[in-house]
């Protein structure tokens, strides 16, 4: 979509700290490649905390997440 600058907001701290920090052994390491891959691409990517109670974009993406197969899902129309 040709953006350049984005922020990625989260209510996981856990989250934060396992992209920053995950080991070659973790139990998630290929969904933490997946987010390390995007994250080198040409473009400027901030991944920041926010509190669930302030982030209604946050929890409309886990009820809209609640219903679906368990695997990754990209929303192209936020």
């Amino acid at each position: 979509m040709g953006f350049r600058q984005v922020q990625v907001q989260t209510d996981s701290l856990s989250a934060i700290q396992l992209i920053g920090s995950a080991g070659e052994r973790h139990p998630h390491l290929a969904l933490v490649s997946k987010v390390r891959r995007l994250q080198a691409l040409e473009w400027q990517v901030e991944v920041v905390h926010v509190y669930r109670e302030g982030n209604v974009v946050a929890d409309y993406l886990a009820s809209l997440g609640h219903g679906r197969s368990p695997g990754d899902h990209f929303v192209d129309a936020p």
